[in-house]
């Protein structure tokens, strides 16, 4: 259990720095993990940019910066990994609902007595009070889906599935 309160710590610690190097560079984090992969530790940071897509540099740019703030605060070996969230990231959190607003998403619905369809696409208004806010794909209509009837949710790029 003390092991998983460390990686906690850690993850906690490099949000908040990180969270204030991205706000300075006018970017916002998505998500940042610390996870072991094939026996090696990394330190993932998935960041958004709400005007423009993320580029190569601005990764870079992430990474150097973060690199020199972590570089006297964490006493142990890790890779660093910054990245886009991708084109069809798998929404994980509430807050990735607001970071993503005007962006398109595919909601895989568990059955619902309200809403009669599997899955749905939209552009994504809002996010309040556990309410989704869609603007459907071919429609002018808004609706309104409850958090927990949401089975799956991620970004979705027209004619990306052919």
């Amino acid at each position: 259990m003390k092991n998983e309160f460390n990686i906690q710590k850690i993850v906690d610690k490099a949000s908040e720095i990180t969270e204030q190097v991205l706000k300075d560079l006018g970017l916002q984090l998505v998500e940042l993990s610390y996870v072991k992969e094939s026996g090696i530790w990394i330190l993932k940071v998935f960041i958004y940019n709400p005007k423009e897509n993320i580029t190569l540099q601005d990764c870079e740019k992430v990474s150097r910066t973060l690199s020199d703030k972590f570089e006297n605060l964490f006493d142990f070996h890790y890779n660093l990994e910054v990245s886009s969230p991708g084109v069809e990231r798998k929404i994980k959190a509430d807050k990735e609902f607001e970071i993503f607003k005007g962006k398109m998403v595919k909601i895989i619905l568990k059955p619902n007595l309200e809403i009669n369809k599997p899955e749905i696409v939209g552009e994504i208004v809002t996010f309040k009070d556990n309410e989704l806010s869609l603007k459907l794909e071919d429609e002018e209509k808004v609706i309104k889906i409850n958090k927990d009837h949401i089975k799956n949710a991620k970004l979705y790029v027209k004619n990306w599935e052919k």
